[in-house]
């Protein structure tokens, strides 16, 4: 087992990246009397899969390299995205066994779903009904359609 710090050490890059890598789930720890461990599988998993030491072609962090059918499968998701004419419902059900494929298949259909409901508010349909039409809590849907600013903190 690793701590943060040797991991840093071995990287070349600061604890606060560790952790910060740790805390975004790239990568993999578990948290021992206060302190991230990392085993050793997971710290190699991560370097090779995420991690550009060649610091030439990226300036920091995280690099993850994505396969044509990745980067073919997120364009025709923007695509879909901004489709209108796309339900929410048809876009969840085209690439919800994706996750094999593009792990962060989830927050793309969150954002389709804020999308469609921010695109039905502005056509005249009520929270209520938004509510539910989506599943979600009326107070959700008025946060989706109208999200606080930080001064509103």
């Amino acid at each position: 087992m690793y701590n943060t710090s040797q991991i840093a050490d071995f990287l070349g890059t600061s604890r606060q990246n560790i952790n910060h890598y740790i805390r975004q789930g790239y990568l993999r720890a578990i948290m021992v009397d206060g302190n991230y461990e990392i085993t050793q599988a997971d710290y190699f998993s991560f370097r090779d899969e995420y991690y550009d030491t060649n610091k030439r072609h990226k300036k920091r962090g995280i690099a993850k390299k994505l396969s044509d059918e990745q980067i073919s499968m997120i364009s025709n998701i923007i695509t879909d995205i901004k489709n209108k004419k796309m339900s929410f419902d048809n876009f969840k059900e085209k690439y919800k066994d994706k996750e094999n494929i593009i792990p962060q298949i989830q927050d793309f259909i969150i954002y389709k779903r804020d999308f469609c409901i921010k695109e039905d508010n502005k056509n005249g349909m009520k929270y209520t009904d938004l509510s539910y039409k989506y599943g979600l809590a009326e107070v959700t849907i008025k946060g989706i359609v109208n999200p606080k600013s930080k001064e509103d903190f």
